[in-house]
């Protein structure tokens, strides 16, 4: 085996290694509906579906303007004195949208990742000797036959 070869497997190693620490993307348990209604300035659509969106700066954008939305809404309930209010917005407090966003942003960044690490073992992959593949190949029928 040459010294390429080695670091090849060596990084094909620790490509396998970040991947089964990343695992498989989860199921997750919304708290909302998942469906926000927003104004056109901030989503192409009026509505932004959390859960299909594949754009962090979507998100971010809509999290953004609901925290301008709930600042204004606060400040008016104190220049009216109105005690004991609370943000609601589609049914749902400013927390419940902060956790269905924060899922989505992990789960978009994970399958990013996930991608990027599936590229790079690739690219490795085609990096070996002729040699080194038909070894892993043995090894892998190997272990097939066990």
């Amino acid at each position: 085996m040459s010294k390429n070869d080695q670091v090849v497997l060596d990084l094909i190693t620790k490509t396998e290694s970040k991947q089964k620490k990343l695992g498989k993307v989860k199921k997750v348990s919304w708290a909302t509906t998942c469906s926000l209604s927003l104004p056109e300035e901030v989503c192409d659509n009026t509505h932004l579906n959390i859960q299909v969106c594949p754009s962090v700066e979507k998100l971010v954008s809509a999290y953004a303007y609901l925290i301008r939305v709930k600042d204004s809404y606060d400040e008016a309930a104190q220049a009216l004195r109105v005690k004991d209010h609370q943000f609601i917005w589609s049914g749902f407090f400013l927390s419940e949208w902060h956790s269905d966003i924060q899922q989505r942003v992990n789960i978009i960044q994970q399958k990013e990742e996930i991608n990027k690490l599936n590229n790079i073992k690739e690219r490795l992959k085609g990096l070996t000797s002729e040699e080194q593949k038909r070894d892993s190949q043995l090894k892998e029928l190997s272990a097939l036959l066990e």
